[in-house]
Parts: C-alpha cells; sequence; structure tokens
C-alpha cells in the first residue's frame, strides 16, 4: 500500500510541476507580448554644419532655393558669372540644375 500511495504521490507532483512550468512558460511568453519595445539606439542627427551643402554646389549657389540660378545668385568672381548666358541653354535667364551640371563637365 505504501507503494501505490509513494506511486501516486510521485505522479501528483509530476503533474504538478507539468502544469505549473506550462502555466510559468505560457505567463512568460504573455509577458514577453505585453512588454514594450526595447528603447532604440539614439539615431545621430545631422547638425546644422554638417547638412550645408558643399560651397560651390548648385544647392549652395541656390540662395532662395527655387531649384534654379539666377545671375545674381553666383558671387562676384566665381567663373560661372561670365559663363552664364553660354550655360543657359534654354535662354530663359536661370539655370536649372541639368544647365548647372552641363556646365561643369565642361569645365
Amino acid at each position: 500500500m505504501t507503494n501505490k500511495m509513494s506511486r501516486n504521490k510521485y505522479s501528483m507532483t509530476l503533474t504538478i510541476s507539468a502544469v505549473l512550468m506550462s502555466l510559468g512558460l505560457g505567463a512568460s511568453q504573455a509577458m514577453a507580448q505585453d512588454a514594450p519595445a526595447p528603447p532604440q539606439e539614439p539615431v545621430a542627427v545631422a547638425t546644422d554644419a554638417a547638412a550645408a551643402p558643399a560651397p560651390g554646389s548648385f544647392e549652395a549657389l541656390d540662395v532662395n532655393a527655387d531649384a534654379s540660378l539666377a545671375k545674381e545668385e553666383i558671387p562676384a568672381g566665381d567663373p560661372l558669372q561670365k559663363k552664364f548666358n553660354k550655360a543657359d541653354t534654354d535662354k530663359d535667364g536661370h539655370l536649372n540644375k541639368d544647365e548647372f551640371n552641363a556646365y561643369l563637365a565642361k569645365r
């Protein structure tokens, strides 16, 4: 009889352990789903100096940011001042980025 009780006790202990383990796993999985995402690494933000266009680039010369260069936007002494009319292939009085790049390619 003691053997039978011991087996029942052992079997019950195993059953309870299995149930507790399954509940524990289920609880940890539920907790993982509800847990907030870990914080992200900070992203480097460009400073004004890093975001500034390169000197002499189309973007740097386009002071009013209208995607075209007027002759007045070209600094005095810049070789483009003298070649502006020749670089303005569509003769609209402004250089678009394609005209500016074509001018640079010929230099």
